[in-house]
C-alpha cells in the first residue's frame, strides 16, 4: 500500500462505485439524468468541441513535417524499446476497441440509408451513390486523422513532460509549462481522479457494448438465447483476457495480444477485399477521400446549423468526446511504448498509419456492405431498425463466405480488439494511482486488478438488473460526462502543447 496514491485511488474508487449502485438501483434515474446534462454540454460547447479538435489536426501536421519532428522523445541517446512491428500493434489495437469492428458496417449503412436522419441536412437520397461516397467520406473525417489526432497530441505532451523534461507522472505535469510546477501541482490529484474516473466508465461502456454485441451475435447466428447467465459467461471471458494481459505487463501481455490482434485484423481485411466487391471497393473509398477533403473546411467547423442535429451533435462531437475521455491517460500508455523515437516517427505511429488503416478498414467493410445493400444480397436497414446497430455485424458475417472460418474469427477479433484496448488502459489507470516512479514502471497487480474487476462488474451488473438498452444508456452517459470533465484539462493539454513545440525553446 505504500506505493498507492491513496488521494487518487480511494476517491476515484468511491465515485465510480457509488456510480454502479445508483445505476443498478435506479438505472433509469441515472441515465436520465446523465442524458439531459450531456445534451446540454452538446447543445453550449460544440462549437469549442469543433475547434479544439480541428487544432490538434493541425498541430499534428504541423509538428510531423517541421523541424520539431528530429525531437526524439527521452533525449538524443534515447533507445526505442519495442520494434516498430510491435510498436504500431500496440498503437492500433491499444485504441481502436470495438467501436470499429461494430460500426464498420452499421455505420455506413445509418449514412447511406439515412436511418436516423443524417442526410436531411444534405439533400441527398438515401441510397444513391451520392449518399454511399457521403457515408464513406463523413466516416473518413469521424474516424481517422481527427480523432488520431486527439489522442497523438495527448500522448506526445504526456511523453515530451515525462520523459524529456523529467517531470513526475501525472496528467497534471503536462499543465505545468501553463501554470508553473507549484499549481500544476495542486491540481494533480484533482485532474489525475477526474481521468481515471472518465476512463474507467468510458471502458465500462465499451465492454458493455461488447457483451451485447457477442450475444447478439450467438443469438443471431447460433440461436443462443441472451440469458443472465450468457451474459455473465462473456463478460468473465472478456474480463478474463483483459485482467490476464494487463497484469502480464506490456511486454509479455499486451505487446503478445497486440500482435496476435493485428494479425486477425490483417487476415480478415485481405479475405473480405480479396472475396468482396474489390473493384466497388477501391473506386469508392477513393473517390469518398476526394469528398472528404472537399468538404473538409464545411465538415471540421459545422456545428449542427447545416449538418444537422442528428448527424453533428449524435455523431460528430460525441465521437470526439469519446475520444476525449480516453486521451489523457491513453496518453500515458502510447507516451511509454513510444520511448526512444523522434516525434515524426511518433506521428507516423500514432497518427498517419492508424488513420490510413481506418480508412482501409472502413472503405472494405462499410463498402462491401453498401453494395451488398444496393445488389440486394442483405438488407441491413430492417435489423438496425428493429434489432440495434450491433446486430449487422452479425448479419454481415453471415453472408460472408468460409461462414464457419470467420464467424469464430468474428468473435474471437471482437474479444481480443477489447482486451488489447482495455488491458493497456488498466495499465495507465493503475499507474497514475501510484507515486511517481517513471513511465517504464507498472503499478501492482491487485490495482491492476481492482479496476479490471471493477470496469466488469460495472458492465455486467447495469445491463443485467436494467432494461439492457436502458443500462447501456446509463453506462454510455456515464463515459460522456467524464469526457466532458476531462474536456476542460484536454484543452490546457493542447495549448501546452502549441507553448512547448512552438512558444519555449526545445529544440
Amino acid at each position: 500500500m505504500k506505493k498507492i496514491k491513496k488521494r487518487v485511488f480511494i476517491p476515484a474508487l468511491a465515485v465510480v462505485g457509488g456510480a454502479a449502485i445508483l445505476g443498478c438501483i435506479r438505472g433509469d434515474l441515472l441515465s436520465g439524468n446523465l442524458e439531459n446534462l450531456f445534451n446540454i454540454s452538446l447543445d453550449k460547447l460544440g462549437w469549442l468541441y469543433q475547434i479544439i479538435t480541428a487544432i490538434t489536426f493541425v498541430l499534428c501536421i504541423i509538428l510531423s513535417f517541421s523541424k520539431k519532428g528530429r525531437i526524439r522523445i527521452g533525449g538524443e541517446k534515447a533507445q526505442a524499446h519495442y520494434s516498430f512491428k510491435s510498436w504500431f500493434a500496440m498503437s492500433l489495437t491499444g485504441g481502436i476497441a470495438v467501436g470499429t469492428i461494430t460500426y464498420g458496417v452499421s455505420l455506413p449503412m445509418i449514412y447511406f440509408k439515412n436511418i436516423f436522419g443524417e442526410l436531411d441536412g444534405f439533400g441527398i437520397a438515401a441510397g444513391s451513390e451520392e449518399a454511399a461516397i457521403f457515408a464513406l467520406g463523413r466516416i473518413i473525417h469521424e474516424w481517422s486523422f481527427f480523432p488520431y489526432s486527439i489522442a497523438a497530441v495527448s500522448a506526445l505532451c504526456i511523453a515530451y513532460m515525462c520523459y524529456n523534461m523529467k517531470k513526475p507522472l501525472s496528467i497534471s505535469s503536462c499543465l505545468i509549462p501553463l501554470l508553473g510546477d507549484k499549481k500544476a501541482g495542486k491540481l494533480a490529484t484533482v485532474i489525475d481522479v477526474l481521468a481515471v474516473i472518465a476512463l474507467v466508465l468510458g471502458l465500462s461502456g465499451s465492454l458493455g457494448g461488447g457483451i451485447v454485441l457477442i450475444a447478439s451475435g450467438l443469438k443471431l447466428i447460433y440461436g443462443i438465447e441472451t440469458t443472465q447467465t450468457i451474459l455473465i459467461i462473456i463478460t468473465m471471458l472478456f474480463a478474463f483476457v483483459f485482467i490476464f494481459s494487463s497484469i502480464r505487463g506490456i511486454k509479455k501481455g499486451v505487446r503478445v495480444f497486440a500482435n496476435i490482434n493485428t494479425y486477425i485484423f490483417y487476415l480478415l481485411l485481405f479475405i473480405l477485399f480479396i472475396c468482396g466487391p474489390t473493384l466497388f471497393i477501391l473506386n469508392h473509398t477513393t473517390t469518398a477521400f476526394g469528398y472528404w477533403l472537399q468538404n473538409l473546411p464545411l465538415w471540421t467547423f459545422d456545428t449542427g446549423i447545416l449538418g444537422g442535429e442528428t448527424l453533428v451533435k449524435w455523431w460528430t462531437i460525441m465521437t470526439w468526446n469519446f475520444w476525449i475521455v480516453y486521451a489523457p491517460v491513453t496518453g500515458i500508455f502510447l507516451a511509454n511504448i513510444s520511448y526512444g523515437r523522434t516525434i515524426r516517427e511518433f506521428m507516423i505511429v500514432n497518427f498517419f498509419m492508424p488513420s490510413l488503416f481506418a480508412i482501409i478498414w472502413f472503405g472494405v467493410w462499410g463498402g462491401t456492405a453498401i453494395n451488398w445493400q444496393m445488389e440486394g444480397v442483405v438488407d441491413f436497414v430492417p435489423i438496425i431498425q428493429q434489432v440495434g446497430p450491433l446486430s449487422a455485424l452479425s448479419a454481415f458475417f453471415n453472408n460472408l463466405p468460409f461462414t464457419k472460418v470467420m464467424i469464430p474469427l468474428m468473435f474471437g477479433l471482437l474479444i481480443l480488439s477489447f482486451a488489447t484496448s482495455a488491458d493497456s488502459n488498466i495499465i495507465a489507470v493503475s499507474s497514475l494511482c501510484i507515486k511517481d516512479e517513471g513511465l517504464e514502471n507498472e503499478a501492482p497487480i491487485w490495482v491492476k486488478l481492482t479496476w479490471g474487476l471493477l470496469c466488469s462488474i460495472i458492465a455486467c451488473t447495469m445491463i443485467l438488473f436494467t432494461k439492457e438498452q436502458e443500462g447501456l444508456l446509463a453506462i454510455k452517459y456515464m463515459g460522456s460526462v467524464g469526457g466532458i470533465i476531462v474536456f476542460g484539462v484536454f484543452i490546457l493539454m493542447v495549448i501546452s502543447t502549441i507553448k512547448i513545440f512552438f512558444i519555449d525553446k526545445n529544440d
